[in-house]
């Protein structure tokens, strides 16, 4: 029978959004959130009374869908000009890696200023700075994807080189896939969040090894599993933040010794919505 998952969702929308019945003014859409939310900030309290102070401090602002940032095309245009360039499919040399010519088109045509410009002229994607990490995650959000020596542009793909709401939502859903790294880029969010100005970013990655250690996290060194240290918890924020740092959604300043960190208008849209993905979104457990 065909259509059936259309009409699987259609009648699963429907019933959402019909009136709770114990509370007329709500949709069982909104009790389902509303809960999900209010046992965010419970869990974050029950590890400590700092992070679930974070949390509930905007818990009333992830009730509701967030809203993009207006300047999404600005931010967004590295991956809506890529994937409109890419056409639909592009070789990949025996490496695996994009072919040279497609590599040169990016490097003397793309029309964004980076802050960090290759030097000299690239001999493949890898000397490419930021072409890789970003051909990447494209294919980690099913943008992109590979067949045999070629790399093709799926119908999402080619979706999001018209439309970057579509590209911004597979970030905000997509953005780390480790969960170390999405559960530090979270912690992250919510001590930016929570300060609203710059945060030191040495005090940033401290107070997000006190967090990580609150929360029972362990890593594995050398066989034997300890609570994160400073140099697990930089690795997986620089790795989780790196998009974010492409896309201009947040701002780090200053040299090494003083750098700081905070989150520009459209940063900070971004971060609440992951932020409500984390706490509001579809859960693999019931608990």
């Amino acid at each position: 029978m065909g259509g059936w998952r259309a009409r699987q969702r259609g009648i699963a929308t429907a019933a959402l959004d019909t009136n709770h019945p114990e509370r007329p003014d709500r949709s069982w859409r909104t009790a389902v959130v509303e809960e999900r939310v209010g046992e965010w900030v419970r869990s974050a309290s029950r590890h400590s009374e700092v992070a679930g102070q974070r949390a509930a401090a905007v818990a009333d602002r992830l009730l509701h869908p967030i809203e993009p940032p207006p300047d999404l095309d600005e931010h967004l245009l590295r991956v809506t000009w890529l994937l409109d360039q890419f056409g639909d499919e592009q070789a990949l040399t025996e490496a695996g890696y994009l072919n040279r010519s497609f590599v040169l088109h990016v490097h003397h045509q793309h029309p964004w200023v980076d802050p960090y410009p290759t030097r000299g002229v690239p001999r493949s994607e890898s000397d490419e700075i930021g072409l890789h990490p970003l051909r990447v995650w494209l294919e980690s959000v099913g943008a992109l994807r590979r067949r045999g020596k070629a790399l093709r542009r799926t119908r999402r793909g080619a979706a999001m080189a018209t439309e970057p709401r579509l590209a911004w939502e597979a970030l905000t859903l997509h953005v780390a896939p480790d969960s170390w790294d999405r559960w530090v880029l979270i912690d992250a969010a919510l001590v930016l969040l929570d300060s609203g100005e710059p945060v030191a970013m040495n005090a940033l990655i401290d107070q997000i090894v006190g967090d990580a250690a609150d929360r029972g996290w362990q890593v594995d060194h050398n066989g034997e599993s300890r609570p994160p240290g400073r140099s697990d918890v930089t690795r997986a924020y620089h790795s989780a933040v790196r998009m974010f740092d492409m896309f201009g959604f947040i701002v780090q300043q200053g040299d090494w010794s003083a750098r700081t960190v905070s989150l520009p208008p459209a940063g900070e849209s971004t971060m609440l919505a992951i932020l409500r993905a984390d706490a509001a979104g579809p859960k693999s457990r019931p608990w």
